[in-house]
């Protein structure tokens, strides 16, 4: 988690031009931990979620799905926070 919110904080800090106008962007992304997933829908599922949960929080953001056990074992509610 901690790289791709490394790479969506530079990412945000690249200036881009078109049409003669200065402009950035940003990111959000769901991630979801392969060995919690049983399959590979589950898998893109879950991350699918997460990517929404990111959106819906605020964007910008980096969300960790929720574990399908139920556990909060992993909180990630400060990654990614608005800049």
């Amino acid at each position: 988690m901690k790289v791709l919110d490394t790479i969506r904080n530079d990412f945000s800090q690249l200036r881009h031009l078109a049409d003669g106008k200065g402009f950035s962007v940003t990111f959000s992304c769901g991630i979801a931990d392969i060995s919690q997933f049983p399959d590979t829908t589950k898998l893109s599922d879950a991350a699918d979620k997460a990517l929404y949960k990111a959106k819906h929080a605020g964007r910008n953001r980096v969300m960790l799905a929720d574990d399908p056990s139920g556990s909060k074992e992993k909180s990630n509610d400060k990654i990614g926070r608005q800049l």
